[in-house]
């Protein structure tokens, strides 16, 4: 039995009227709160089922006859969160690295694997097989939503589906089917970096060979490679495994636009996954490969991070078991639970300004990263060269000068504000600007009739935290 979900509609009034019946029919199976709303009329009539398919990690394993995977089935942890509300075990389906099928009696048997079969077939696969496991429950029972969870790895093959169903599928699953949510944890988003190095620090990991492309360690490389701006997750490009282009951002961010399929992406602080030296990382952190851009509406590309763990990595354990450290505290963390049960509800993930370090059971949104733009003078107008000064420029009553503003990290086209104030007076804003590819943007000012000062604003994003320019002043002779 697949859970029954509410949808986003109502329908004209006549079918209202005769669906009526099976309403009260199917408030009985519903989770408890949304009963009581059914019973005030507050709940939409007609329901379409709605499965959820979880998605193991690097490494992971399941046996013959298991319907969940391991990482997912601990006492507390998410399945149990999602059987508490009200979704039928027959309705929390396990991805099998090696695919499955549809029994004679409607339900998903997965077929086991190894952890060989995680490691040594890519990202691009595993995506085609999931799609080929949602292809055969949705012949099977059509009309059903599909949500999709994915731990570590998992969370990358979730994603790639996403670029799966809009570069193979065309945005269209068979019988009516939807896919509504995405759901990453902890996911390697915008690939690995120097994997030869962590494969070195965890062979076991890794499995002792070399690195091949072929495999999903080598897809996370090249995803990697894709980009370097800031966070990796939203800035890298899982579609260029399928000859796309897009960015992961883009992508997700089509997806609720266009398809209405929301993406929940949560990290944690602490993950020594993605921060491999075990202590003070530096330029070997990256952490930001587990998120995404939160988009600040709620309800289309969210992004959230917990930090939750230790400090430092027990010693001891070796390096596989160091290199997971905190790693899998994200599936059984209350506050990424609820989450989760809030957005498959069509509910906001909550979000906190602070969290206290290390306690976990908090949402907040990921960190953003500094900025900088500097900026420089020159007289007339000058869109390209041309000699350009931070000091005080003097030019003639009634001509114009040229006000450079650079961003570092280099932004392509961000929208750079220009604010200007006499010497008197207090700044307004004249204008926006966009930044070129170089993330430079040149404002030519009006005629000069006085002192002057020009400066730049950029309000802050998801990713950047807001910044103002050193003002540069023109005066006249």
């Amino acid at each position: 039995m697949s859970r029954l979900r509410v949808p986003a509609h109502t329908g004209s009034v006549a079918a209202l009227r005769s669906l009526a019946l099976a309403v009260l029919t199917v408030a009985l199976l519903l989770p408890p709160s949304v009963r009581a709303q059914a019973a005030t009329g507050s709940v939409p009539a007609g329901t379409r089922p709605a499965i959820v398919i979880l998605i193991d990690g690097l490494c992971t394993s399941l046996t013959q006859g298991a319907s969940v995977p391991a990482s997912f089935d601990t006492p507390g942890g998410l399945a149990d969160r999602l059987r508490s509300n009200g979704w039928p075990p027959a309705s929390i389906l396990a991805f099998s690295y090696r695919g499955g099928s549809i029994d004679s009696a409607g339900n998903w048997v997965p077929n086991a694997y190894t952890c060989d079969d995680t490691r040594l077939q890519g990202i691009r696969h595993d995506a085609a097989t999931l799609d080929d496991m949602i292809h055969q429950w949705l012949n099977r029972h059509p009309g059903t939503d599909v949500d999709l969870v994915g731990y570590s790895q998992g969370g990358l093959v979730a994603l790639a589906y996403l670029a799966q169903l809009a570069d193979a599928d065309a945005w269209s699953l068979p019988s009516d089917g939807r896919l509504a949510t995405v759901v990453t944890l902890d996911s390697p988003l915008g690939g690995l970096p120097f994997v030869d190095q962590l494969c070195a620090i965890a062979p076991g990991t890794c499995g002792g060979s070399p690195v091949a492309g072929s495999t999903s360690l080598g897809d996370m490389s090249e995803v990697w490679g894709t980009s370097n701006a800031y966070p990796a997750g939203a800035t890298r490009s899982v579609e260029e495994l399928f000859g796309g282009s897009r960015t992961n951002q883009e992508l997700a961010v089509e997806a609720a636009r266009d398809h209405g399929i929301a993406t929940l992406a949560i990290g944690n602080m602490r993950d020594w996954a993605y921060d491999p030296t075990l202590s003070d990382s530096g330029p070997l952190s990256f952490r930001d490969t587990q998120w995404l851009i939160d988009d600040g509406s709620g309800a289309g590309v969210v992004a959230r991070v917990i930090d939750s763990g230790t400090a430092s990595c027990p010693s001891g354990g070796g390096p596989n078991e160091a290199l997971l450290c905190n790693h899998p505290r994200v599936l059984s963390d209350p506050a990424v639970e609820q989450a989760i049960v809030d957005l498959f509800a069509g509910g906001v993930p909550s979000l906190s300004a602070t969290c206290p370090p290390g306690a976990g059971n908090c949402l907040a949104a990921p960190p953003r990263q500094a900025m900088s733009i500097a900026s420089a003078i020159t007289a007339g107008v000058v869109p390209s060269g041309g000699s350009f000064r931070t000091g005080l420029l003097t030019v003639s009553k009634g001509s114009r000068a040229t006000v450079r503003f650079t961003m570092s990290p280099a932004l392509a086209g961000a929208r750079v504000e220009i604010w200007s104030r006499t010497r008197t007076g207090t700044y307004r804003r004249l204008t926006s600007r966009l930044a070129d590819a170089h993330g430079t943007v040149r404002y030519y000012t009006p005629a000069v009739t006085g002192w002057t000062a020009f400066q730049a604003r950029f309000v802050g994003d998801g990713a950047y935290l807001p910044v103002v320019s050193l003002a540069r002043v023109v005066t006249v002779r």
